[in-house]
Protein backbone atom coordinates (compact mmCIF):
# COMPACT_ATOMS: atom_id res chain seq x y z
CA UNK A 1 0.00 0.00 0.00
CA UNK A 2 3.09 2.14 0.56
CA UNK A 3 4.21 1.70 -2.88
CA UNK A 4 0.97 2.74 -4.40
CA UNK A 5 1.15 6.14 -2.26
CA UNK A 6 4.30 6.50 -3.10
CA UNK A 7 3.09 6.24 -7.19
CA UNK A 8 0.55 8.70 -6.95
CA UNK A 9 2.63 11.43 -4.89
CA UNK A 10 5.05 10.80 -7.64
CA UNK A 11 2.78 11.30 -10.50
CA UNK A 12 1.38 14.49 -8.36
CA UNK A 13 4.26 16.27 -8.45
CA UNK A 14 4.27 16.52 -12.28
CA UNK A 15 1.09 19.46 -11.57
CA UNK A 16 3.27 20.82 -8.71
CA UNK A 17 6.62 21.18 -11.18
CA UNK A 18 4.23 22.81 -13.60
CA UNK A 19 3.51 25.38 -10.95
CA UNK A 20 6.79 26.28 -9.58
CA UNK A 21 7.88 26.33 -13.65
CA UNK A 22 6.22 29.74 -14.03
CA UNK A 23 8.58 32.78 -14.13
CA UNK A 24 11.97 29.67 -14.33
CA UNK A 25 11.49 28.93 -18.06
CA UNK A 26 9.30 29.24 -21.29
CA UNK A 27 6.89 26.29 -20.22
CA UNK A 28 6.74 24.31 -24.01
CA UNK A 29 10.37 24.48 -24.25
CA UNK A 30 11.18 22.72 -20.47
CA UNK A 31 8.70 20.08 -21.17
CA UNK A 32 10.42 19.86 -24.88
CA UNK A 33 13.33 19.33 -23.19
CA UNK A 34 12.21 16.96 -19.89
CA UNK A 35 10.48 14.76 -22.62
CA UNK A 36 13.51 14.94 -24.95
CA UNK A 37 15.64 13.80 -22.56
CA UNK A 38 13.50 11.26 -20.90
CA UNK A 39 12.40 9.25 -23.99
CA UNK A 40 16.67 9.02 -24.94
CA UNK A 41 17.39 7.52 -21.77
CA UNK A 42 14.49 4.74 -21.89
CA UNK A 43 15.66 4.21 -25.24
CA UNK A 44 19.17 3.72 -24.40
CA UNK A 45 17.74 1.59 -21.69
CA UNK A 46 16.07 -0.68 -23.99
CA UNK A 47 19.18 -0.76 -26.02
CA UNK A 48 21.04 -1.90 -23.31
CA UNK A 49 18.58 -4.65 -22.46
CA UNK A 50 18.86 -6.16 -25.59
CA UNK A 51 15.14 -4.49 -26.30
CA UNK A 52 13.89 -4.03 -29.82
CA UNK A 53 12.44 -0.40 -30.48
CA UNK A 54 11.68 -0.98 -34.30
CA UNK A 55 8.51 0.02 -35.14
CA UNK A 56 6.50 -1.43 -38.54
CA UNK A 57 5.41 0.67 -41.00
CA UNK A 58 1.81 -0.13 -40.91
CA UNK A 59 2.34 0.88 -36.98
CA UNK A 60 3.67 4.78 -37.82
CA UNK A 61 0.92 6.29 -38.37
CA UNK A 62 -0.26 5.42 -35.03
CA UNK A 63 3.14 6.17 -33.75
CA UNK A 64 3.16 9.77 -34.51
CA UNK A 65 -0.49 10.01 -33.90
CA UNK A 66 0.33 8.71 -30.12
CA UNK A 67 3.33 11.39 -30.15
CA UNK A 68 1.01 13.86 -30.84
CA UNK A 69 -1.96 13.26 -28.58
CA UNK A 70 -0.14 11.57 -25.55
CA UNK A 71 2.83 13.66 -25.47
CA UNK A 72 2.92 16.60 -27.26
CA UNK A 73 -0.24 18.52 -26.99
CA UNK A 74 -1.45 17.65 -23.55
CA UNK A 75 1.75 18.31 -21.64
CA UNK A 76 2.73 21.53 -23.72
CA UNK A 77 -0.96 23.14 -23.16
CA UNK A 78 -1.16 21.93 -19.60
CA UNK A 79 2.25 23.40 -18.82
CA UNK A 80 1.34 26.51 -20.55
CA UNK A 81 -1.77 27.01 -18.77
CA UNK A 82 -0.69 26.01 -15.80
CA UNK A 83 -0.06 29.59 -14.65
CA UNK A 84 -3.27 30.57 -15.08
CA UNK A 85 -5.00 27.96 -12.61
CA UNK A 86 -4.84 26.03 -9.13
CA UNK A 87 -2.70 23.00 -9.56
CA UNK A 88 -5.55 21.16 -7.52
CA UNK A 89 -8.02 22.18 -10.48
CA UNK A 90 -5.38 21.31 -13.06
CA UNK A 91 -5.27 17.72 -11.63
CA UNK A 92 -9.17 16.98 -10.96
CA UNK A 93 -10.23 17.99 -14.06
CA UNK A 94 -7.26 15.28 -15.46
CA UNK A 95 -8.85 13.12 -12.97
CA UNK A 96 -11.61 12.79 -15.51
CA UNK A 97 -9.25 10.92 -18.09
CA UNK A 98 -10.76 7.49 -16.98
CA UNK A 99 -14.32 8.27 -17.60
CA UNK A 100 -13.89 10.06 -20.71
CA UNK A 101 -11.61 7.45 -21.88
CA UNK A 102 -14.24 5.07 -21.36
CA UNK A 103 -16.80 7.40 -23.11
CA UNK A 104 -14.83 7.75 -26.30
CA UNK A 105 -14.23 3.97 -26.79
CA UNK A 106 -18.15 3.82 -26.20
CA UNK A 107 -18.38 6.35 -29.18
CA UNK A 108 -15.85 5.29 -31.69
CA UNK A 109 -15.24 1.53 -30.43
CA UNK A 110 -18.70 1.01 -29.95
CA UNK A 111 -17.87 -0.88 -26.43
CA UNK A 112 -20.12 -1.24 -24.16
CA UNK A 113 -21.67 0.77 -20.99
CA UNK A 114 -23.22 -0.93 -18.32
CA UNK A 115 -25.79 0.77 -16.01
CA UNK A 116 -23.78 0.59 -13.09
CA UNK A 117 -20.63 1.90 -14.97
CA UNK A 118 -22.80 4.93 -17.12
CA UNK A 119 -23.69 5.98 -12.69
CA UNK A 120 -20.35 6.07 -12.05
CA UNK A 121 -19.20 8.07 -15.05
CA UNK A 122 -22.19 10.58 -14.64
CA UNK A 123 -21.31 10.90 -10.75
CA UNK A 124 -17.56 11.15 -11.72
CA UNK A 125 -17.85 13.84 -14.15
CA UNK A 126 -20.38 15.58 -12.41
CA UNK A 127 -17.65 16.05 -9.59
CA UNK A 128 -15.09 17.30 -12.23
CA UNK A 129 -17.76 19.83 -13.12
CA UNK A 130 -17.68 21.20 -9.61
CA UNK A 131 -14.19 23.04 -10.43
CA UNK A 132 -15.87 25.29 -12.65
CA UNK A 133 -17.62 26.72 -10.00
CA UNK A 134 -14.18 28.19 -7.93
CA UNK A 135 -13.00 31.41 -9.63
CA UNK A 136 -9.28 31.36 -10.41
CA UNK A 137 -8.00 33.33 -7.89
CA UNK A 138 -4.06 32.27 -8.14
CA UNK A 139 -3.81 32.81 -11.19
CA UNK A 140 -1.43 35.04 -12.99
CA UNK A 141 -4.30 37.27 -14.24
CA UNK A 142 -7.12 36.72 -11.29
CA UNK A 143 -8.91 35.23 -13.04
CA UNK A 144 -9.88 37.97 -16.17
CA UNK A 145 -9.79 34.83 -18.50
CA UNK A 146 -13.35 33.50 -16.95
CA UNK A 147 -13.43 29.54 -17.63
CA UNK A 148 -11.52 29.40 -20.20
CA UNK A 149 -8.42 28.08 -18.72
CA UNK A 150 -10.48 24.75 -17.39
CA UNK A 151 -11.76 24.57 -21.13
CA UNK A 152 -8.34 24.34 -22.35
CA UNK A 153 -7.47 21.86 -19.83
CA UNK A 154 -10.64 20.09 -20.58
CA UNK A 155 -9.74 19.74 -23.91
CA UNK A 156 -6.26 18.93 -23.24
CA UNK A 157 -7.64 15.99 -21.48
CA UNK A 158 -10.27 14.93 -24.01
CA UNK A 159 -6.91 14.79 -26.47
CA UNK A 160 -4.89 12.61 -23.97
CA UNK A 161 -7.79 10.09 -23.20
CA UNK A 162 -8.01 9.50 -26.88
CA UNK A 163 -4.98 8.42 -27.33
CA UNK A 164 -5.25 5.76 -24.91
CA UNK A 165 -7.87 4.56 -27.30
CA UNK A 166 -4.93 4.70 -30.22
CA UNK A 167 -2.23 2.71 -28.00
CA UNK A 168 -5.03 -0.07 -27.33
CA UNK A 169 -4.54 -1.06 -30.96
CA UNK A 170 -0.24 -1.09 -30.91
CA UNK A 171 0.46 -2.01 -26.87
CA UNK A 172 0.34 -5.76 -27.00
CA UNK A 173 2.74 -6.07 -30.05
CA UNK A 174 5.80 -3.75 -28.32
CA UNK A 175 7.92 -3.54 -25.44
CA UNK A 176 5.99 -0.55 -22.95
CA UNK A 177 9.28 1.17 -22.38
CA UNK A 178 10.48 1.16 -25.95
CA UNK A 179 6.97 2.82 -27.09
CA UNK A 180 7.14 5.23 -23.91
CA UNK A 181 10.72 6.29 -25.17
CA UNK A 182 9.79 6.77 -28.80
CA UNK A 183 6.39 8.73 -28.30
CA UNK A 184 8.75 11.12 -25.60
CA UNK A 185 11.42 11.65 -27.80
CA UNK A 186 9.33 12.43 -30.83
CA UNK A 187 6.67 14.88 -28.90
CA UNK A 188 9.50 16.17 -26.70
CA UNK A 189 10.91 17.04 -30.21
CA UNK A 190 7.48 18.59 -31.72
CA UNK A 191 7.35 20.91 -28.18
CA UNK A 192 10.94 22.09 -28.74
CA UNK A 193 10.42 23.12 -32.08
CA UNK A 194 7.02 25.20 -31.33
CA UNK A 195 9.15 26.56 -28.89
CA UNK A 196 11.36 27.94 -31.14
CA UNK A 197 8.93 29.04 -33.33
CA UNK A 198 6.10 30.56 -30.74
CA UNK A 199 7.88 31.76 -27.77
CA UNK A 200 11.38 32.60 -28.34
CA UNK A 201 13.77 33.79 -31.15
CA UNK A 202 17.19 32.85 -31.05
CA UNK A 203 18.28 36.28 -29.46
CA UNK A 204 16.23 35.43 -26.59
CA UNK A 205 17.34 32.69 -24.02
CA UNK A 206 13.88 30.23 -22.57
CA UNK A 207 15.37 30.36 -19.32
CA UNK A 208 15.21 32.99 -17.09
CA UNK A 209 16.13 31.41 -13.38
CA UNK A 210 19.29 28.97 -14.83
CA UNK A 211 19.50 26.94 -11.14
CA UNK A 212 15.45 26.57 -10.33
CA UNK A 213 15.12 25.36 -13.96
CA UNK A 214 17.79 22.62 -13.75
CA UNK A 215 16.61 21.64 -10.38
CA UNK A 216 12.59 21.38 -12.14
CA UNK A 217 14.38 19.81 -15.14
CA UNK A 218 15.68 16.93 -13.22
CA UNK A 219 12.60 16.34 -11.09
CA UNK A 220 10.30 16.36 -14.12
CA UNK A 221 12.63 13.40 -16.18
CA UNK A 222 12.45 11.93 -12.53
CA UNK A 223 8.70 11.71 -12.76
CA UNK A 224 8.91 10.73 -15.93
CA UNK A 225 11.41 7.94 -15.94
CA UNK A 226 10.30 6.43 -12.35
CA UNK A 227 7.18 6.88 -12.62
CA UNK A 228 5.96 4.70 -15.17
CA UNK A 229 8.32 1.73 -14.22
CA UNK A 230 7.00 2.14 -10.82
CA UNK A 231 2.84 1.46 -11.97
CA UNK A 232 4.43 -1.12 -14.14
CA UNK A 233 6.10 -3.27 -11.47
CA UNK A 234 2.86 -2.56 -9.29
CA UNK A 235 0.78 -4.53 -11.94
CA UNK A 236 2.82 -7.31 -10.57
CA UNK A 237 0.73 -7.09 -6.87
CA UNK A 238 -2.10 -4.97 -7.42
CA UNK A 239 -5.10 -5.36 -10.34
CA UNK A 240 -5.44 -2.86 -12.78
CA UNK A 241 -8.68 -1.91 -11.23
CA UNK A 242 -7.18 -0.97 -7.97
CA UNK A 243 -4.62 0.75 -9.55
CA UNK A 244 -6.87 2.71 -11.56
CA UNK A 245 -9.31 3.32 -8.75
CA UNK A 246 -6.16 5.14 -6.86
CA UNK A 247 -6.17 7.62 -8.95
CA UNK A 248 -8.18 9.93 -6.71
CA UNK A 249 -5.28 10.50 -4.79
CA UNK A 250 -3.25 12.44 -7.00
CA UNK A 251 -6.04 15.75 -6.49
CA UNK A 252 -5.66 15.24 -2.74
CA UNK A 253 -1.63 15.40 -2.80
CA UNK A 254 -1.59 18.31 -5.40
CA UNK A 255 -4.24 19.94 -3.31
CA UNK A 256 -1.65 19.34 -0.01
CA UNK A 257 1.49 20.06 -1.84
CA UNK A 258 -0.35 23.51 -3.53
CA UNK A 259 -1.76 24.73 -0.60
CA UNK A 260 1.61 24.24 1.35
CA UNK A 261 4.39 25.44 -1.25
CA UNK A 262 1.87 27.97 -3.08
CA UNK A 263 -0.74 29.01 -0.75
CA UNK A 264 -3.48 27.70 -2.74
CA UNK A 265 -6.62 27.88 -1.05
CA UNK A 266 -8.24 24.00 -0.13
CA UNK A 267 -12.39 25.46 -1.24
CA UNK A 268 -15.20 23.71 -0.26
CA UNK A 269 -16.15 23.08 -4.04
CA UNK A 270 -12.61 21.08 -4.70
CA UNK A 271 -13.91 18.79 -1.67
CA UNK A 272 -17.28 18.11 -3.09
CA UNK A 273 -15.75 17.75 -6.09
CA UNK A 274 -12.81 15.37 -4.90
CA UNK A 275 -15.64 13.50 -2.76
CA UNK A 276 -18.39 13.03 -6.30
CA UNK A 277 -14.88 11.88 -8.12
CA UNK A 278 -14.36 8.90 -5.00
CA UNK A 279 -17.49 8.20 -5.45
CA UNK A 280 -17.71 8.14 -9.21
CA UNK A 281 -14.87 5.50 -9.46
CA UNK A 282 -15.89 3.56 -6.69
CA UNK A 283 -19.03 2.59 -9.22
CA UNK A 284 -17.49 2.72 -12.38
CA UNK A 285 -14.99 0.40 -11.12
CA UNK A 286 -16.59 -2.01 -8.44
CA UNK A 287 -18.74 -2.77 -11.89
CA UNK A 288 -14.99 -4.79 -13.25
CA UNK A 289 -14.77 -6.66 -10.03
CA UNK A 290 -17.85 -8.10 -9.47
CA UNK A 291 -18.29 -11.74 -11.10
CA UNK A 292 -19.82 -12.68 -14.54
CA UNK A 293 -22.49 -14.70 -12.67
CA UNK A 294 -23.07 -11.77 -10.04
CA UNK A 295 -26.44 -10.59 -10.24
CA UNK A 296 -25.50 -7.09 -9.77
CA UNK A 297 -23.79 -6.82 -12.96
CA UNK A 298 -24.99 -3.94 -14.75
CA UNK A 299 -27.01 -4.19 -18.58
CA UNK A 300 -24.70 -3.54 -21.24
CA UNK A 301 -25.94 -0.43 -23.10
Amino acid sequence: MVSILFLRLVLASTYIIGKALVGVAKPIFFIGLAMTLAGVILLIWCRLRGISCSIKKTDRNIILQLALYQVYLPYAIDFYIAQYIASSKWALIHSATPFVTALLSWLILREALTTRKCLGLTVGLLGISCVFMQQNGNSAIDGSLGYLPELVLVFSMTVYSYSWILMQKIAPHYNSFAINGILMFLGGICALASSALFESSLSVCPIYIPHTFMFLLLAKMVVVVIGFPLYTSLLQYYSVTFLAFSSFLEPLFVALLGWTLFAEDISLYFICSVMLLIVGLYIFYREELLPESSPLKGKEL
